[in-house]
């Protein structure tokens, strides 16, 4: 088998991971998008779980399988509060956070530029940080 190949599974219902734990190989990537911390209405979230059970259940998924490693899409950055969303990202370890608005211009209550600056510059301290669309 290619040592290299590595299998990256993404969702916004990280439950579901829970289900199948045991069938992951050791070169999958578990990830899933936790874009605040806040409680949106299902209007603006769609019918994705609330965030803090999307990160509940990876932390479940991380101490039933430490060895996977972990990635989350903080994308379409919704706005947040920064020391939740940080220490949610401590809590979890992910070995990359992804970060950036929301390209199809949707509407969305987003944070500041600084505000997802500074997110962005936390959670390097500990993590690798893919930027995304920032509205440069």
């Amino acid at each position: 088998m290619n040592e290299r190949l590595m299998w990256f599974f993404e969702t916004k219902n990280p439950v579901r991971y829970i289900e199948f734990r045991n069938d992951f190989p050791k070169n999958t990537v578990l990830s899933a998008t936790i874009e605040t911390n806040r409680m949106y209405s299902e209007e603006i979230r769609g019918w994705t779980p609330i965030p803090q059970h999307r990160m509940e259940a990876l932390l479940v998924l991380r101490r039933q399988r430490p060895e996977l490693p972990i990635h989350v899409a903080i994308e379409p950055v919704m706005d947040f509060d920064l020391e939740v969303m940080l220490r949610w990202m401590k809590m979890l370890e992910p070995t990359k956070v992804a970060v950036g608005y929301d390209s199809l211009n949707n509407g969305l209550p987003e944070p500041t530029k600084g505000k997802t600056l500074e997110l962005i510059r936390n959670l390097e301290m500990f993590t690798d940080v893919e930027r995304k669309d920032l509205r440069d």
